[in-house]
């Protein structure tokens, strides 16, 4: 249990099963611009985490305000993806601002993930975004709102190619990303004021299989 009446300025990961993480309204926040994950869940490849809870906290600034991760998920071998899978991983009951990428990062090939009556505003990239592989996770009564502006700039993005600077006029994001995930529900949500779109399904070419 954390402390309400603290902001911290750092991020919490937790690497274990069997845990709840109980912000009780306390703030956890990167002032600095440089953190890269506010609450992070992860695992190696060889474990089976299962049984962790993440609630009433107020995140904000990191590139992703959540992380659910599967350390080195891709050197995994065909056929073997989901074993050691995730179960019952259950983030609820907070509000995530204004992260620089995505609000919500499901990694690739994790599973068993319940992202419940969460607010998730003003993220730079996807308000929640489910990576390539990742299967039977749950997105349910959310409020997602005013994300994907983060790359949107009115004299377009620089790029470099071949030594010739080139712009690009970005569209920015969605509010939800399925990425090559499958067998996922997402229900009862509230998705409103998007740079790009609400739900966009798609898989990126030529990606891990």
């Amino acid at each position: 249990h954390l402390d309400p009446s603290c902001t911290y300025a750092r991020g919490i990961e937790i690497p274990a099963s069997d845990v709840v993480l109980d912000c009780r309204g306390a703030r956890i926040e990167d002032a600095t611009g440089a953190e890269s994950r506010g609450i992070l869940v992860a695992a190696p490849i060889s474990t089976s985490p299962a049984n962790v809870t993440v609630r009433n906290c107020v995140v904000a600034g990191f590139l992703n305000n959540v992380r659910v991760a599967r350390e080195g998920f891709k050197t995994l071998a065909e056929g073997a993806e989901y074993e050691n899978a995730f179960a019952d991983v259950v983030v609820e009951n907070s509000h995530l601002y204004a992260s620089r990428g995505s609000g919500i990062f499901v990694d690739g090939y994790v599973t068993g993930v319940t992202l419940r009556d969460l607010d998730i505003a003003f993220s730079g990239g996807v308000g929640i975004y489910l990576e390539a592989g990742s299967k039977d996770n749950v997105v349910a009564r959310n409020t997602i709102r005013g994300n994907g502006f983060g790359d949107v700039v009115p004299e377009g993005v620089p790029f470099d190619l071949d030594g010739v600077e080139y712009r690009y006029l970005s569209t920015g994001r969605e509010g939800i990303a399925v990425d090559g995930s499958r067998d996922n529900v997402i229900t009862d949500n509230l998705i409103e004021g998007s740079s790009a779109g609400g739900i966009f399904l798609y898989k990126n070419c030529g990606e891990y299989a």
